[in-house]
């Protein structure tokens, strides 16, 4: 019986040392929060004006523990201004740092990175975030987060500023929007119309003609009126203008070229004008006209077509009206107003018009 005592006592002995020693190390060997990002940017079609959001599982507060560290806030805000060491962004094509201000914003669970505006952070570019240290620790038990990223070994999300057209969100055997609704809601879904450059479109065309017992030659002049809203750059966005007649999609003659036109100030509205000769007096033809910016991609397009008549001269002036010209809507915005759908489909088509997507 005094045996049996004295192995209850020894018992007891080891598990108040036990739980002396659980106790010490946590306080000398903090232990390492779980939480985890959840939600992260990886995304080719994210708008240039979105923050970057990664969210946890858990809410978060800035880990101050990290003394370089510098320009820390002890609100909800890094910065603003400020790069952060533990994060950076990078233009992949160049490996250009995006060395302008990060500016950082706790809020609940969300670290929100909102990069500055401006040549580095753009529209149709590919970045890449790298994580290299702690930023954030657990708000409910001031815990550093577990070792989810070192120097040695960061994390690397991938961002483009690019975009989809309608026609691949929205049709096709596959469309995107199957893939892009599972972690955006129709209100984080941006749909733009094309900016339209082209005013307007005037045609003469005189054929030929039996003229004091001689046969003139056909002229044809065409006038083409351009607003440039230099969106993108400040000389203009318009690059090259090409003009080209054609008949059933074929051309007829080598297209007309201006280029190099935004290498000096260009912004506002310019008259274009082309002259031609022997184009087609017995059958109808077009003319195609196509503006591209410095990247080669086309800003507007227009064919016009001029009909066969009987008159010597004819003459035909083309105004479009876009209602929707350069806005953007919600997928949201768009469902709940199908009529506002059916004018943006009506005014253009649905490779022109540019899907992207914002975080929040």
């Amino acid at each position: 019986m005094r045996l049996y005592r004295k192995k209850v006592k020894n018992y007891r002995q080891l598990f108040v040392i036990v739980a002396a020693l659980l106790i010490i190390s946590t306080i000398v060997f903090p232990t390492k929060s779980n939480a985890n990002i959840i939600n992260y940017p990886d995304t080719d079609y994210l708008d240039v004006s979105s923050p970057i959001v990664l969210e946890f599982d858990r809410p978060i507060v800035w880990d101050t523990s990290i003394p370089h560290y510098s320009g820390w806030s002890t609100g909800t805000i890094y910065g603003p201004n400020t790069a952060h060491h533990g994060i950076a962004l990078t233009e992949i094509s160049t490996g250009t740092p995006i060395l302008v201000a990060i500016s950082m914003q706790i809020s609940g669970k969300k670290l929100i990175i909102t990069p500055a505006p401006g040549p580095a952070w753009d529209k149709n570019k590919e970045y890449k975030l790298t994580i290299t240290d702690h930023i954030v620790i657990d708000s409910s038990s001031a815990h550093v987060l577990p070792s989810y990223v070192s120097t040695s070994t960061p994390i690397v999300y991938s961002i483009g500023t690019g975009f989809l057209t309608f026609k691949d969100l929205m049709s096709g055997s596959s469309p995107e929007i199957n893939s892009i609704i599972q972690d955006y809601t129709p209100r984080n879904i941006r749909i733009t119309a094309p900016e339209r450059y082209i005013q307007e479109l005037n045609i003469i065309h005189k054929r030929q003609a039996l003229v004091q017992n001689s046969t003139t030659e056909s002229v044809t002049n065409l006038d083409i009126s351009i607003n440039d809203k230099a969106h993108e750059n400040p000389n203009g966005d318009i690059k090259t203008l090409v003009v080209t007649p054609k008949m059933n999609g074929t051309p007829l003659q080598p297209a007309k070229i201006l280029d190099n036109l935004n290498t000096v100030p260009n912004r506002g509205n310019h008259v274009y004008d082309f002259g031609f000769t022997r184009l087609p007096d017995t059958s109808a033809f077009d003319f195609e006209v196509i503006l591209y910016d410095d990247n080669g991609d086309p800003l507007d397009i227009r064919i016009v077509k001029v009909p066969l008549e009987t008159n010597t001269t004819t003459t035909i002036k083309q105004r479009d009206r876009y209602r929707f010209a350069y806005r953007t809507f919600t997928l949201y915005d768009l469902l709940n107003k199908p009529r506002d759908l059916q004018t943006l489909l009506d005014e253009n088509r649905m490779d022109e018009i540019k899907v992207r997507v914002v975080q929040q």
